[in-house]
């Protein structure tokens, strides 16, 4: 009994400094364009400024409180004098001089932490509709259906010159401004995504003789890399966009329509239900998660 009063009083405790935080997020949010303090991505940078306020308040209730008696008696009760007050107050202006200066750099990294949340989301955004324009599901399931045909020609569904990773190659270094389930989430978008590309090169070395078990192999890594890495598009916008933004957000509608295709698709090429269950790649046609039946 006694535990379960103590772990209460502690998520009491941290349920008014979460409150506190979100005071604090109002009264911030104008020294943060462009996004509201009270975002989830910076949930934690707020807790730290409330803190600081809170000390600070506090420290300026107890000098009130001294100078109130010293008013009142004087310097009848040591060590309340003069040169006492003098010296409480000069420490409190240094300390607040430096939390003035702490909370400068605490609210630079949170304006930095949204603009690499904003960054990714557009990109990922600006990707997932490039896949979307192209219609890839479509054309390579098509391509999958005509295997057969000796004198196919594979070169349009090879990956062009176009670089897709440019973003993440000149700010990889600097994701860790971002939470670890973004980072891991972004990171497996890139990886999978640059995996399911460089499967399209295998198509290049196509020709007659080439047996059509290989060719589907080859087309199953490119779908499975790039319904892996759509599910992370997903994944990432969930974990970088906040939950009451998140079905405003432009094209995420469209993202999770495409993992319901690649469901669709991955079965109509032959990959087993096991595999796609494990691999988590089980939508139906709306984008919501399913289990596919395993026959016995």
């Amino acid at each position: 009994m006694t535990i379960s009063k103590v772990n209460h009083s502690h998520g009491h405790a941290r349920t008014e400094l979460s409150s506190y935080a979100r005071f604090v997020a109002i009264k911030v949010n104008r020294l943060i364009p462009g996004r509201r303090a009270s975002s989830d991505h910076i949930h934690d940078l707020m807790i730290y400024i409330s803190i600081w306020i809170g000390v600070a308040s506090l420290g300026l209730i107890l000098l009130i409180v001294l100078v109130l008696l010293y008013l009142l008696f004087g310097e009848t009760r040591p060590p309340l004098n003069l040169a006492f007050l003098s010296g409480y107050f000069g420490l409190y202006m240094a300390a607040i001089g430096f939390m003035v200066k702490t909370i400068g750099m605490t609210i630079e990294s949170a304006t930095k932490r949204l603009g690499f949340a904003d960054m990714f989301v557009a990109d990922i955004l600006a990707i997932c509709n490039v896949i979307d324009q192209f219609d890839l599901w479509k054309r390579f399931e098509a391509l999958y259906g005509e295997l057969d045909y000796a004198g196919i020609d594979a070169s349009p569904y090879q990956a062009r010159s176009e670089n897709y990773f440019d973003l993440w190659q000149k700010h990889s270094h600097e994701i860790g401004a971002l939470d670890q389930k973004s980072i891991k989430r972004i990171t497996r978008f890139y990886t999978y995504l640059k995996a399911s590309r460089d499967a399209t090169l295998e198509l290049r070395y196509w020709n007659k003789d080439t047996p059509i078990p290989v060719k589907q192999i080859c087309i199953r890594n490119i779908l499975l890399t790039l319904a892996l890495s759509l599910k992370n598009a997903r994944l990432s916008l969930t974990s970088l966009v906040d939950k009451n933004e998140l079905e405003k957000e432009n094209g995420y509608s469209y993202i999770k329509k495409q993992n319901g295709m690649a469901t669709r698709v991955l079965i109509n090429i032959g990959i087993d239900h096991r595999t796609i269950n494990n691999l988590g790649l089980t939508f139906d046609e709306d984008g919501k998660e399913i289990t596919l039946h395993i026959p016995e």
